[in-house]
């Protein structure tokens, strides 16, 4: 029986007979030479619809013998426009759509699924019909397409949005040296960003500054320097990570009375010297005793040179205790540009919680409480305006043993690993296709299940972000007024080995999502 993800309402379900190949394999490009007369089931499904727009995708059931490549045709019957997509490569010429495989699901085995999903638009006021024809590798059925349903709203954004904030969103990527081999400078999508985020600096105690870039005191500053002259050619803003995982103790010694105006001149130096437009102030993590001196630096950087920005990165908020956020007081974050919410790595094996996804949007609860939607609504409560709030996307999963989905328990539950080694691009390579893919509706994200070990980590439950994941995200985003969103880190998401035009697809899905 054909399964539809939690949450989703089939509009039209069709079975398809794939067409026997003709003696020119010209026709049928898309049939493996063995599957002669593969049978498949085709549902249309809408997840969600805002009256302007939907989240819709197509799940393809293979019945028959195994398929090698496919090719899904459809003709909207009304003025839909698909602004977004994922799992396939997607053409739309007017009201007519055609998806082909994406590289890594070409192959359907029988009994195999493959799901390729989809946001568009429509105009207000008009009907979002259900196409009544779909073609399958060149087998076309047609049926009447049913009375749309009454509009389901989404479930990540809220029902009663409030005003968005003027001027567009910032979208700040990360690209950091250690990691700079893995996404080159030439390969950057910068369309998909408004703020390249260049890591990093690392404050020394005494106030210095240390400039390596995480490569070498020689090589390090050459590279950053590159990366920030590129930055300013493509038109966009350069701004200089400070700190991060490791740096707390020193953060608290440079920005002690004793050492903050030689740490604010070093910075300002640094600033000059690179030609960066602003500094990420990445304390981490921000204790009661740090924001008298995390205000005062910042206070001192901006009189020190005004027009710098600042942007802080502030940790996700448990929601059992929506209190913590009032460290990030409005009063603190008055000298800031943004307040970035790390909304990733949001999961672990920690006393009381269950398996959870990394970067959930939505369904936080007592077992599992951790979303974005749980602290944006702490940190709004602190007193923080929507408008300097970004949104933070993972470029990274987590891989978990021992469970197979999210919110279970088992003696053996690990968190095995999660960034750098569980990259976008390591889990799209070395994971998806041999582990189940599900998607969670009440999280708003997917994730890949195996019920043994798989992949190089031993994975049973793999939880990352997708284009589908990164549009809800977008969505809610806009709806809310926030800023932004924040990417850690650009460098993951890559994928050399995909064909030309298809090796950035989350850079793809936020520009698609926030710059559109």
């Amino acid at each position: 029986m054909l399964r539809f993800p939690l949450g989703l309402a089939p509009l039209l379900l069709l079975s398809l007979v794939a067409c026997a190949a003709p003696s020119s394999p010209a026709a049928t490009p898309n049939v493996a030479a063995q599957a002669t007369a593969a049978t498949a089931t085709v549902a249309y499904s809408v997840s969600s619809d805002w009256k302007t727009g939907f989240t819709g995708s197509v799940t393809i059931t293979n019945t028959g013998p195994a398929i090698k490549g496919w090719t899904l045709e459809w003709t909207f019957p009304g003025a839909q426009v698909i602004t977004n997509s994922w799992n396939g490569v997607l053409t739309q010429t007017g009201a007519q759509v055609k998806v082909t495989n994406a590289s890594y699901n070409a192959a359907i085995p029988t009994g195999g699924q493959v799901t390729f999903g989809f946001t568009a638009k429509y105009p207000a006021g008009t009907a979002n019909l259900a196409p009544g024809t779909l073609t399958f590798s060149g087998a076309a059925t047609s049926t009447p397409a049913p009375t749309p349903p009454t509009p389901i709203p989404p479930g990540p954004v809220p029902p009663t949005p409030v005003p968005p904030t003027t001027g567009q969103p910032w979208v700040m990527g990360y690209y950091v040296g250690y990691l700079r081999d893995r996404y080159p400078l030439d390969a950057v999508k910068w369309d998909a960003l408004t703020h390249l985020v260049v890591g990093r600096a690392v404050p020394n105690a005494d106030g210095t500054v240390n400039t390596r870039f995480d490569i070498d005191s020689v090589a390090g500053p050459q590279w950053a320097g590159g990366v920030v002259a590129r930055t300013h050619q493509e038109g966009k803003k350069a701004i200089l990570m400070l700190g991060g995982a490791g740096a707390y103790a020193a953060f608290v010694g440079a920005a002690s009375d004793a050492n903050r105006a030689r740490f604010v001149a070093n910075l300002l130096q640094v600033v000059r010297d690179y030609g960066f437009d602003g500094i990420d102030l990445d304390w981490e993590p921000i204790k009661a005793k740090d924001t008298a001196p995390l205000k005062a630096l910042a206070a001192e950087l901006k009189a020190g040179q005004p027009g710098l920005i600042l942007t802080l990165p502030v940790a996700w908020v448990n929601a059992n205790f929506p209190g913590d956020a009032r460290l990030i007081s409005a009063d603190l974050t008055a000298q800031f540009d943004r307040v970035n919410i790390m909304s990733y790595a949001m999961n672990g094996v920690w006393g009381g919680w269950q398996s959870w996804h990394s970067g959930a949007l939505t369904g936080a609860a007592s077992t599992t409480p951790s979303s974005l939607e749980s602290s944006v609504k702490a940190y709004l409560a602190a007193g923080v305006p929507a408008g300097k709030l970004g949104a933070g996307i993972g470029f990274f999963g987590s891989c978990y043993s021992g469970v197979t989905g999210a919110r279970q328990s088992a003696a053996g539950m690990t968190l095995v690993a999660d960034d750098n080694a569980m990259s976008y691009a390591n889990i799209v390579t070395q994971y998806q296709g041999q582990m189940t893919a599900q998607w969670d509706s009440a999280a708003g994200v997917p994730y890949l299940s195996a019920a043994s070990p798989t992949g190089p980590k031993g994975c049973t439950f793999v939880s990352y972000e997708d284009p589908q994941s990164i549009a809800l995200k977008g969505q809610y985003v806009r709806a809310q007024g926030l800023g932004g969103a924040i990417i850690w880190n650009i460098n993951e998401g890559y994928i050399p080995s995909n064909p030309a035009g298809q090796r950035d697809p989350l850079m793809d899905a936020v520009k698609q999502a926030f710059l559109r």
